[in-house]
């Protein structure tokens, strides 16, 4: 056998052992696929504190919106109502403040017991992460979800399966 017939056999079982890893590989694939439509659903928060208004930031002072009045443009910024009625302009586009929209900015409820939520955690001790993983614990410290005990209180908290109330009735 001289080196070109052996750097030929070469080439053959390198293409072969290509072919080979991408058959088992797409196969691997398909199987994870299957397993995770097989999982039940469930587990995973749904509801982000941070989706609601009182989460978002004023785009004058860049404070939280928390439970004060929200102007909102017609360019999509929110504003406190304060901050946007002594400019009496949007400094984005201009935008007199009469033409804002004021509302009463939406606050969150516990899905759990319907309750409203004043912060990461509810009277009922649901607790709800921000979009960042992390949450504000009763003491004021911020925990990482992924390791859930506070360090400054040293409250472990636990991740269970949230049951909705049925009642019907949101208490207040």
């Amino acid at each position: 056998m001289d080196l070109a017939d052996a750097v030929s056999l070469l080439g053959i079982f390198s293409a072969l052992a290509v072919f080979v890893s991408i058959a088992l590989l797409s196969r691997l694939i398909s199987l994870r696929k299957n397993i995770a439509s097989t999982r039940p659903a469930g587990g995973i928060a749904t509801y982000f504190l941070d989706d609601s208004v009182s989460e978002k930031l004023c785009s004058i002072c860049l404070g939280k919106i928390g439970l004060s009045p929200v102007s909102a443009c017609g360019c999509g910024r929110i504003f406190h109502d304060g901050c946007a009625s002594s400019l009496d302009r949007c400094p984005y586009c201009a935008r007199p403040y009469g033409g804002m929209v004021v509302n009463e900015p939406e606050r969150p409820r516990c899905p759990v017991c319907g309750r409203f939520l004043g912060g990461s955690i509810c009277s009922c001790g649901a607790v709800f992460p921000k979009r960042d993983g992390t949450m504000e614990c009763s003491c004021g410290n911020i925990v990482d979800c992924s390791r859930p005990l506070c360090g400054k209180c040293g409250s472990l908290y636990e991740k269970t399966k949230a049951r909705p109330d049925r009642g019907g009735k949101n208490k207040t």
